[in-house]
């Protein structure tokens, strides 16, 4: 039994490899967004793709970020997608990336004042395999 046990793990493993270089080949996230908040001594929401509405970008719509990266200089709390979801504490320094639906960033203030960046690859609302 234990060599049809390593034969059949050894067959997992590769089936979880092969499905996982299918899936990053075949990963397209055309929009693309970035904002930077200052000062996090304030209280926000940031709706993901409002600075290519707003700013310099082309494509001039808001979508749903399937990769998010964060970064902060000061310990910040956020929730993702709304203000009565988890609470999430980012620590300083560190980075951070979510592989989920991101519509939006609710993030709080913190005692210190710092700098948090956020980073945003996605689609279109209707290609997320999930109601807004």
């Amino acid at each position: 039994m234990g060599k049809l046990n390593e034969i059949t793990q050894l067959i997992e493993k590769g089936t979880n490899q092969f499905i996982a270089i299918c899936t990053n080949a075949n990963r397209d996230l055309p929009f693309h967004d970035y904002t930077v908040v200052e000062s996090t001594t304030t209280s926000g929401v940031y709706v993901v793709g409002t600075n290519n509405i707003n700013g310099t970008g082309d494509q001039k719509k808001t979508f749903v970020s399937k990769s998010t990266l964060f970064f902060s200089t000061a310990i910040i709390d956020i929730h993702l997608n709304s203000h009565n979801n988890v609470l999430i504490t980012l620590l300083a320094n560190t980075w951070y990336e979510f592989k989920s639906n991101i519509h939006s960033v609710f993030y709080d203030a913190t005692q210190g004042a710092g700098v948090l960046k956020m980073y945003f690859e996605g689609i279109m609302f209707n290609e997320a395999r999930r109601p807004h």
